[in-house]
């Protein structure tokens, strides 16, 4: 658990960009291997990379984890804000749909409800507001 906290005090402390503080190290994040469509990814979110796309962790070393695009998360309410707001430091549990280009696609949900749903969700686009 202390591990899990220092990764996230970390991606905070460096902007969720790359880990920069001391004692983190120099790395870049979501370097995780590609799932097998029908594969599930289960961990917590622990970075997001724009307004479709997100990383599930599977270990403490960004090396481990995984780049996912949301099914169905599309349109022009959907962001890396609205997305940080429903799915940062939140267990999330997605089933890989289609692997093509080098991505990903899986429909996910976290806390039992799907993110494309929650994105739309007129509290979430304010919430969305207070993510910079």
């Amino acid at each position: 658990m202390f591990r899990l906290r220092r990764a996230i005090s970390c991606l905070a402390a460096a902007g969720g960009l790359a880990f920069a503080s001391a004692g983190c190290g120099q790395a870049s994040v979501c370097q995780g291997p590609l799932p097998e469509p029908g594969a599930t990814i289960k961990g917590p979110v622990l970075h997001v990379v724009d307004g479709e796309t997100l990383c599930v962790a599977q270990g403490f070393d960004p090396s481990t984890w995984v780049p996912l695009q949301v099914a169905g998360a599309h349109g022009p309410a959907v962001t890396k804000p609205a997305l940080m707001a429903v799915a940062f430091g939140k267990d999330a549990v997605c089933k890989v749909e289609s692997v093509a280009d080098g991505r990903a696609v899986a429909a996910c949900t976290v806390e039992e409800r799907p993110l494309a749903a929650l994105l739309q969700q007129p509290d979430v686009l304010r919430a969305a507001g207070d993510w910079r």
